[in-house]
């Protein structure tokens, strides 16, 4: 859930995004969360390991999982993959 909050935040205060979806897959006892929205993007080379960033981070290799963040100006798209086992 903190994961989703900490996306959310960041949509809200950078992004510029109308939409935002969150959605939940189970695959091979993987859970799979995908977070994406529709705004403005930001080059991932330049992004800032604060708090917000970290935090995500910082859950999912907790779990046990690993996490993907692509972008582009057409929005942002964040995939964590969390082991249910």
């Amino acid at each position: 859930m903190r994961i989703i909050q900490e996306a959310l935040q960041n949509t809200i205060k950078y992004a510029k995004a109308t939409k935002f979806n969150v959605s939940f897959e189970n695959e091979d006892n993987l859970l799979i969360l995908t977070i994406s929205d529709n705004g403005i993007g930001f080059d991932i080379a330049k992004i800032k390991h604060g708090n917000g960033w970290e935090n995500i981070k910082y859950r999912t290799e907790n779990s046990n999982g690993t996490v993907l963040i692509t972008s582009s100006t057409e929005g942002t798209k964040l995939i964590c993959k969390i082991n249910l086992k």
